[in-house]
């Protein structure tokens, strides 16, 4: 949770609310959830993941994309919806 707190300090805005941090805060920790909790089932068909070493690798290079572009946007429409 500390290190999902200094990234969401990092890319919302000073304005963000303390909801809206702990809102991204637990967005942001969750994302990773899904894999770990479902593990067996993913390595199985449909997805046939083969969840090895080098899958954890891309996974952890992917969602660190995929978080990062998402604080982005949410910082954007922050500043595009200014001030209340």
């Amino acid at each position: 949770m500390a290190t999902a707190q200094a990234l969401v300090k990092k890319f919302l805005p000073d304005t963000a609310s303390p909801e809206e941090r702990i809102i991204a805060m637990i967005w942001l920790v969750n994302q990773a959830y899904i894999f770990v909790r479902n593990y067996e089932h993913l390595s199985k068909p449909p997805t046939n993941l083969k969840i090895n070493e080098g899958f954890m690798e891309r996974l952890i290079d992917t969602l660190a994309r995929l978080l990062t572009c998402g604080l982005h946007g949410l910082c954007r429409v922050e500043r595009q919806k200014g001030p209340a």
